[in-house]
């Protein structure tokens, strides 16, 4: 049996599964825009799941907050003349990746 469809533009209630503080720090995170928001929102899971004693979702986590950081910071690189160079070099970037992986 296929998952219910939330509606758009409803809210999960969070509160069961995050503290207060978790709470603000995910609504901060929305505020953000774009690859800053998914950044945000990794450091608020890294921070619950480290408490888990879970080492492997734990370094999962990391390494998808690594690899959003590198793709800010090929996307903000000032050297960069344009936008389509700076997706040029993002995609390379993942070719060489999608191609390291066994």
């Amino acid at each position: 049996m296929a998952a219910p469809r939330r509606r758009a533009g409803r809210r999960r209630d969070l509160s069961f599964y995050l503290t207060e503080q978790e709470q603000a720090q995910v609504a901060q995170a929305a505020e953000l825009e774009g690859i800053d928001a998914e950044i945000a929102l990794l450091r608020v899971l890294i921070k619950k799941v480290k408490d888990t004693n879970d080492p492997k979702e734990v370094r999962l986590q990391i390494e998808a907050l690594c690899k959003a950081l590198r793709l800010q910071h090929l996307l903000s690189d000032r050297s960069a003349d344009s936008l389509s160079q700076s997706l040029a070099r993002v995609l390379d970037e993942v070719g060489a990746q999608l191609e390291a992986e066994p």
